[in-house]
């Protein structure tokens, strides 16, 4: 119904904008600026072409028959109105401006309402793209409280100092292998304080099996040190002071937020750039924070720690790069990829 009564509207509004507006032109601006009369015919030209493009998107036959009267009568009452205009100039011996006025009510009309349909059916599309990402958002999340309701990171850690430790080592770097590892590290440099007083060349020989074992020990003391240097050996809450760390990014930050602090913030690594993008719950983002920023603009803020979870076991487990497992994935009535021609 609401629809159709735009349509309706959209019709009106190019009739309205000929008997009442350009009247009022006419009347008042005619001798300063005689081209008032062809600016609003213009604009009622695009209004009746978008409105047309936005019946024919609708793809409603009622609404369009009715936006076919409204329509075509405001169309019909803007160009004969042309000849009208073109006559009054004519009287008042303005001939080449009324044969200016003619060809140019006539050709810049239809331009108008080229554009018009051209903008009113790129409009629909948006419209209908940001309908249809609402409504995939909606079902995505519904399916995993209903059937994912407990959702946590794979790192094993007893404290925000351990995690830390944990996600720095994990760049890069499988959970199983990390989790292997840790134990020893945990037991031997319990607090930032013990490991700031270590170095790299030791820490190294602990976590000699995980990716970049050079760069990672470095960064596990540098980060220890920072933290009883300006941190009180507290790790902080606040993402900006994180990212200060050695070894922090912005991932990481993201993960000590929301896993140790529950804040809404969205952690970003390969698995959720992967399958936000393959399910459609972004539009083919090109980085990242791309990523980040339209995940965090749909997910509602209580829902954002548990959501960076769902997505990253997600990948994990059944949207995996090579091979998406898509015949047991729950969530293929609202996956794009799975949608897709190639896959239907």
């Amino acid at each position: 119904m609401i629809k159709v009564l735009l349509l309706i509207t959209g019709g009106a509004i190019g009739t309205v904008f000929r008997y009442g507006v350009s009247t009022w032109v006419q009347r008042s601006m005619l001798h300063s600026f005689p081209f008032g009369i062809l600016s609003v015919n213009v604009i009622g030209s695009f209004l009746i072409g978008f409105c047309w493009s936005i019946a024919e998107t609708c793809n409603l036959s009622a609404g369009a028959r009715v936006f076919l009267f409204t329509g075509l009568f405001g169309g019909f009452t803007t160009f004969s109105s042309f000849a009208l205009d073109t006559m009054s100039l004519m009287k008042t011996g303005e001939y080449k401006l009324a044969l200016l006025n003619l060809i140019a009510s006539n050709v810049l009309g239809l331009l108008a309402v080229f554009l018009g349909l051209l903008l009113g059916k790129n409009f629909m599309s948006l419209i209908k793209e940001y309908m249809r990402k609402e409504e995939r958002y909606k079902g995505v999340l519904n399916w995993f409280n209903e059937h994912v309701p407990v959702a946590e990171t794979e790192l094993h850690y007893d404290n925000p100092y351990q995690l830390l430790i944990a996600v720095i080592l994990s760049a890069q770097c499988t959970d199983k292998r990390v989790n292997m590892i840790t134990p020893a590290l945990f037991r031997d440099f319990p607090t930032p304080e013990v490991m700031a007083a270590s170095t790299s060349e030791v820490i190294f020989e602990y976590i000699r099996s995980v990716s970049y074992p050079n760069n990672k020990s470095k960064h596990l003391v540098g980060m220890a040190k920072m933290l009883m240097s300006d941190f009180d050996g507290v790790v902080p809450s606040d993402i900006d002071e994180l990212q200060k760390l050695p070894g922090v990014g912005r991932k990481t930050a993201n993960v000590i937020a929301s896993v140790v602090y529950n804040k809404p913030a969205m952690a970003v690594d390969t698995h959720v750039f992967r399958v936000a993008n393959r399910i459609g719950l972004t539009n083919n983002s090109k980085t990242p924070l791309e990523t980040e920023k339209e995940l965090v603009k749909h997910i509602p803020e209580e829902q954002i720690p548990i959501a960076h979870h769902w997505l990253i076991l997600h990948g994990r487990y059944t949207c995996i790069a090579r091979k998406p497992k898509c015949e047991e994935c729950g969530l293929k009535p609202w996956c794009k990829y799975f949608l897709s021609p190639k896959k239907t």
